[in-house]
C-alpha cells in the first residue's frame, strides 16, 4: 500500500525559449524551461507547492541556469509565450 501522506519533489517542463546562443557551448539552441518544486500530500489531497524554482537547460551541453521566479511564472501561465533570455542573466545564474 502507498503512503497516505508525505513530501514529494517534482520536476515539470513548462516551456521553451526562442533560439539563442548558449553561454557555455556557444551553440544556438532552444532552452528547455523546467519547474522544480516540492508539495505536501495528505491522503489524495495536495496541500500546496513550495520551494519553487525555475531552470533553463541547454539541450546540447546540459548546462543548467536558474531563472527568476517571476519569469518562470509568466512562462508557466502562458503570458510570456515567446521570450528571449538575457545571456548575462544566464551566465550569472549558472548552476552546473
Amino acid at each position: 500500500m502507498g503512503k497516505n501522506f508525505g513530501e514529494y519533489n517534482r520536476l515539470n517542463k513548462v516551456g521553451n525559449s526562442v533560439p539563442m546562443v548558449c553561454p557555455k557551448c556557444k551553440n544556438e539552441v532552444t532552452f528547455h524551461i523546467s519547474k522544480a518544486y516540492s508539495n505536501l500530500k495528505v491522503i489524495f489531497l495536495t496541500m500546496g507547492e513550495y520551494d519553487i524554482n525555475y531552470f533553463a537547460t541547454c539541450p546540447e551541453c546540459a548546462s543548467v541556469y536558474k531563472l527568476p521566479n517571476s519569469l518562470g511564472e509568466k512562462i508557466e501561465n502562458g503570458s510570456c509565450e515567446e521570450f528571449e533570455l538575457n545571456l548575462q542573466m544566464l551566465a550569472s545564474n549558472k548552476l552546473i
